[in-house]
């Protein structure tokens, strides 16, 4: 019960702030730019409110210890089946008769639900909302052939889609390593079974960007002349890659990304916001920056960086453990329940030390963005469609209209 209030708090302030925007938005149209940065500002507090609620319920009001109990299963023949195979000869530590009695394999995914049943409720409260800031837009109000919202239904799997990139996929490997942990702790514990972990892990890692095509819907980027000068961009900058990419969001993101760490599993995505707003130049610009995290590895750095991180901790846990079982110590009856504190505490640290390292990365990516658009020329004040631009991302880091403008290079990657 406490659960579901707690749960219901962050969406009936969702729902009353997309009441709000629309009913604001009718009677005041010309308001829209107020309206929206107090809806934008909002949203960033619910992010928060969201994994503030779920923290709540599942630490305070019971939620974990309920998953755990209700879900508790005796996985004796499992256990005694993989030591005999692995251990031929030997008596199983199972054979005693007694019990073992573990979470059931994958329930760790009901111990996050209040935060994911907050999220979902968010993108269904939020549509009407965000309709109607787009129906209001200039873009689209001044156009002569605006851009259609998407239909609710679409709208769920737009949101879906990023959901499952992001945050079910690595949820989802990180929940099938600790079920294996908990089921069979010998099977994961052996020499053979670490180092087929790491070979599929570096696997996954450099065939993962062909799987983002078709979960993200993107489409190749159409022939034109954006496409034209992108192709002679990274010729010029010596880049290989597979494919230029779209990404149809109607106009809700303006964002670029690189993904791949081996030409040929490499992409380079453009949503259709940032390709119809941006100048070629400034393109030129957005292209070098990611050109940048590829020439200064910045992704193997976010993977070494997370799986190092990742090793540290586990070492530290069970240091950790170890050392107050030495002491004496005893954790208070329960506290196996809270079996989402790990992950809590992992994303706190990758929050802060990770947030450290991507801003100066970024950085790296932005000055090679900028000379990438650059001429010769130290004091040039804009370039024309004749202008001689310097190869391998070479350039002045403040020539260009793009950089004497004053307008960041830094997009979202």
């Amino acid at each position: 019960m406490l659960t579901a209030l707690v749960t219901a708090v962050p969406i009936l302030a969702a729902t009353i702030l997309g009441g709000w925007v629309v009913r604001a938005l009718e009677h005041g149209p010309e308001r829209r730019r107020q309206v929206l940065a107090r809806y934008l500002r909002f949203r960033r507090l619910f992010v928060f409110g969201n994994l503030a609620a779920a923290a709540v319920a599942v630490g305070g009001c019971g939620w974990g210890a309920t998953v755990w109990k209700t879900l508790e299963v005796d996985i004796s023949p499992v256990r005694a089946a993989v030591d005999s195979h692995l251990n031929p000869g030997t008596s199983a530590p199972t054979a005693d008769g007694q019990p073992v009695r573990v979470l059931f394999p994958g329930a760790e995914l009901l111990v996050p639900a209040p935060y994911f049943l907050i999220l979902f409720a968010g993108w269904v409260v939020f549509y009407p909302a965000e309709r109607a800031l787009h129906r209001t837009s200039p873009s689209v109000r001044d156009s002569q052939n605006p851009t259609a919202f998407w239909g609710p239904g679409e709208y769920l799997g737009f949101h879906l889609r990023q959901f499952a990139l992001m945050i079910a996929l690595p949820i989802g490997l990180f929940v099938a390593q600790q079920s294996l942990a908990r089921v069979t702790p010998d099977l994961v514990r052996s020499g053979w079974f670490q180092v087929a972990s790491f070979i599929g892990a570096g696997v996954i890692f450099v065939l993962l960007p062909r799987a983002v095509k078709p979960l993200l819907g993107l489409k190749p980027l159409p022939p034109g002349p954006t496409r034209d000068r992108l192709e002679a961009t990274a010729r010029r900058l010596n880049f290989r890659y597979t494919e230029l990419l779209l990404w149809p969001t109607r106009g809700a993101m303006a964002n670029a990304m690189v993904l791949g760490v081996v030409p040929w599993a490499r992409y380079v995505v453009f949503t259709d916001r940032l390709l119809d707003q941006l100048a070629p130049d400034e393109l030129d610009a957005v292209l070098g920056h990611e050109v940048g995290h590829v020439r200064h590895l910045h992704i193997p750095f976010y993977a070494a960086f997370f799986m190092l991180s990742a090793t540290v901790a586990s070492v530290a846990a069970e240091a950790g453990a170890r050392a107050l079982t030495a002491a004496g110590w005893e954790l208070p009856e329960g506290a196996d329940e809270f079996v989402a504190l790990p992950v809590v505490a992992m994303a706190a640290y990758v929050f802060v030390v990770f947030g450290l390292l991507s801003r100066r990365c970024e950085r790296q990516a932005d000055v090679f963005g900028c000379r990438a658009g650059s001429c010769t020329v130290p004091d040039c004040t804009g370039h024309t469609a004749d202008t001689v631009l310097v190869p391998a991302g070479r350039g002045c880091a403040g020539a260009g209209r793009w950089h004497s403008s004053g307008r960041s290079t830094g997009w979202p990657s």
